[in-house]
């Protein structure tokens, strides 16, 4: 009889994760769905602006975009599997690439944080703790932002020649530099619950992820000449010069970190530290043109990830 009860105890309990699977499958993907649905949203509604200059584009540029691109992800979740990883001890590193392209699309979604939050709801097929996963976005975030700020000191300052950043960002890479140091992180964060887990990391390591995050944003300047000179040619001698201006404008919009992609405060820098080396109405087009591209490859990858 005990038998008999632990075999009908056992079949209730598979039907019931059966269950909770397929909500969870389709919760998961009625987030992608709306996420797209939005990201197509977006690229319709500023179509008339970029259909005006579509007659004279080289595609070849905007082709090479993609692998070019998608060389930059790649580094972009190897960073974020290296950091996620220490602290959650998920090493599946195909997990943290599906998750990576299914949230990346949501920081493009009005709203705080929504990325964070996609990416926890993620995890809990891991058992990964919550907290943790907030805490590694938190390091990602400023690794992003201070590496943007470093990439633009080492590879675009003097191609770009602006002198009025060369004394405040020296002082800014410094104190980020201060500020990811492990004891300082531990300080900082030292009530939360998962600060513990801060105790393994090590600042070499921190760094070497600072390293990595340089060459996302190098690699993505890559990208925006890709486009740029599909739709207004400059010689390779500018190429420092684009990727500082890639790197400095989305450090910028970074740190706003309630705004979505900084409501288009990325797209009036960028447009404004292009503006010295092509017309102006061209920089607004290629920004725009950035932003609806970089859209429509995290849609690209987003499908790819679903069918992984």
């Amino acid at each position: 009889m005990q038998r008999l009860l632990d075999s009908l105890e056992k079949t209730k309990s598979d039907r019931l994760n059966k269950k909770a699977g397929w909500w969870s499958t389709a919760l998961g993907l009625g987030i992608v769905l709306l996420l797209v649905g939005y990201a197509g949203f977006s690229i319709y509604r500023d179509s008339p602006t970029l259909l005006e200059y579509l007659a004279d584009v080289n595609p070849w540029g905007i082709a090479l975009s993609l692998p070019v691109y998608s060389v930059a992800l790649g580094l972009a979740i190897w960073g974020w599997s290296a950091i996620v990883g220490k602290l959650t001890g998920v090493s599946d590193l195909g997990k943290h690439a599906r998750v990576y392209c299914y949230t990346n699309l949501a920081k493009r979604v009005p709203g705080v944080l929504w990325y964070v939050l996609g990416r926890i709801y993620f995890y809990k097929e891991e058992k990964a703790d919550g907290i943790a996963v907030s805490v590694a976005s938190l390091i990602e975030m400023v690794l992003i932002i201070l590496s943007g700020f470093v990439t633009y000191l080492l590879v675009g300052a003097g191609a770009s020649g602006s002198k009025g950043l060369s004394i405040w960002l020296p002082v800014g890479v410094l104190l980020g530099l201060i500020v990811i140091h492990p004891r300082v992180l531990r300080l900082t964060l030292g009530r939360v619950r998962q600060a513990e887990a801060l105790t393994t990391l090590r600042y070499r390591e921190l760094l070497v992820w600072l390293c990595l995050y340089v060459g996302v944003w190098i690699v993505g300047g890559l990208t925006l000449y890709c486009v740029l000179y599909s739709i207004h040619p400059l010689s390779l001698a500018h190429v420092p010069a684009i990727i500082g201006a890639w790197s400095l404008s989305g450090a910028i919009a970074s740190l706003v970190i309630f705004l979505p992609s900084g409501l288009g405060l990325r797209e009036i820098t960028l447009t404004a530290m292009l503006s010295p080396f092509v017309p102006g109405p061209i920089a607004v087009v290629i920004s725009l043109s950035m932003r609806l591209l970089l859209t429509l490859y995290e849609v690209f990858w987003v499908l790819v990830a679903t069918r992984w």
